[in-house]
Order: structure tokens, then sequence, then C-alpha cells
């Protein structure tokens, strides 16, 4: 057998042996989970889906987020938690509160804030640190909001600085995904693509303002049962899901969603 048919399965074993250890563990090793307490977004921005969709509304209960974050404290969750999903975080007003008793729950877990910056100023980024985010990442979307972000970012301490990360969208030479198909990427080379299996879905539980669970990050419309967090323990939903998960994560692109995600590229030159 020629050396890379040997790497190949040898990765391939490996890369089942970890899925096992994961399911058997009770998913106690999820790394990421998203919840989104508020459904709003303040931009429409052209390569994302709100832009093309009447303006989400509506913000999870109070009870419903408590349930949700008692739920990652049974299986002992230590991976990230952050709460955004197609919403702008910094609409919730709880946020800091929701935030603090999540932090008391969950010990282990590290905290990322994602948000487009147009509600931060450096009093609510200190709030932000004080509460507990380890880390705060804010998406520019145009010229403007990124000079102000790169001077709010000056005045922070090192420490600051280092726990604060700025991401542009809005250059030519940026990255994009078309989200499952949900939006037009102009350019097909820009979107990515995983020909050898995706971990979107296996390393993340994506739950929206309604406690409803997301396929991935990409999955905006939301047109498939991965479960509901008002009638479901999180681990039930995970065990529930980890056929389909598992099957996409070893690059079986069933879904229309999974095959419209690596269809540009598939086709790049």
């Amino acid at each position: 057998m020629h050396w890379k048919q040997r790497l190949k399965q040898f990765l391939f074993v490996r890369k089942l042996l970890r899925y096992k250890t994961w399911y058997l563990q009770d998913c106690k090793h999820l790394p990421r989970v998203e919840i989104e307490t508020f459904g709003r977004c303040n931009r429409a921005c052209s390569y994302c889906p709100v832009s093309t969709n009447e303006k989400r509304t509506g913000r999870m209960s109070r009870a419903l987020f408590e349930k949700i974050i008692h739920d990652l404290a049974a299986i002992d969750f230590s991976g990230t938690l952050s709460f955004h999903f197609y919403n702008e975080p910094l609409l919730d007003k709880r946020l800091p509160e929701l935030s603090t008793m999540a932090r008391r729950a969950l010990p282990k877990a590290r905290f990322k804030l994602i948000t487009n910056g147009d509600l931060l100023t450096r009093e609510k980024l200190q709030e932000l640190f004080d509460v507990g985010f380890d880390q705060i990442s804010i998406s520019l979307h145009d010229e403007e909001i990124e000079k102000k972000m790169m001077a709010l970012v000056e005045e922070l301490s090192e420490q600051d600085q280092q726990r604060t990360f700025l991401n542009t969208f809005f250059r030519p030479d940026t990255v994009l995904s078309n989200r499952g198909g949900a939006v037009d990427i102009p350019d097909a080379s820009k979107s990515q693509a995983f020909p050898e299996g995706c971990a979107q879905a296996h390393n993340s539980l994506i739950i929206d303002y309604r406690g409803k669970v997301a396929l991935c990050c990409n999955d905006f419309a939301m047109p498939h049962d991965m479960g509901d967090c008002n009638t479901m323990h999180v681990r039930e939903i995970l065990q529930k899901r980890a056929p389909l998960t598992k099957a996409i994560y070893f690059g079986r692109y069933n879904l229309e969603i999974c095959k419209n995600c690596v269809e540009l590229s598939r086709n790049s030159p």
C-alpha cells in the first residue's frame, strides 16, 4: 500500500476513535456552545442571511436560559460558551446578568463574545471583562466601525488588548461562507469546503432564541428537527443528532444545506 494511502487510513482510524471516545463519554467534551438570547441584529450585511429575510425578533426567557445552563453543568461542560447565532448579543440588556449566572454554574467554561461593535464602548467592554468574558471578538463590517474599534482597542490595557480580537469582513480578500446556500458569494473561490468531512455540527451546539437547535452555524433557516431545549435535555439532543453529525464529520453530505455549503468550492478551480 502506498504511504499516502496508509497515512489517509491512519488519519481516518484516528478520527473514528476520537469520535467514539467523545460519544461514549456522554459528549462531555463538546468544544463549543452558542446560545442566542436575543433574536435581532441591527445590521443587514449582504453576505449574511439576515439581509434577505425579515428581521428576527424575540428573546429567550430567563427560565429557558437557566435550564440550558443547568443542562450544560450536568454534562460538565468545559468548552467555549458564547451568546450569538444570527443576532447582535449587545442588544440584549440582560447579557451581563445572564453571563454572570452562567459563569457561576460553568466555572470550567471559557466565555467568548462575538459582536459587530456598533454598541461597544470602553465602559461596556470593561463591564464584559468584569463579568467574566475571556475573549471579545469584534466583527468589522465597514471602514467606519474599523476605525472606531481600532481606536478603542488602543485605549485598553495590554492584558485586555490580548483578549480583544478584530476580524474584518468587508475587504475584497475576505474569505466568506455561502451559509449553506442561504446567500450568494460572487467569487466561488471564497467559499470554504471540507471534502474529507466537516466538524462544524459535531463540535458545536447552537441554540436560537426560541430554544431550537441548529445543525451548525450556517443553518439559518433551520428546516430540520435537531432538538428543542424547551422539552429536551442537552445530553438527549446531542445523542439524538449524533448519527447525523457523525455522517457529516466523515464527509457524507446527504443534507441539501451541506451540499450547498461545499458545492461552490468543489466547482472552484
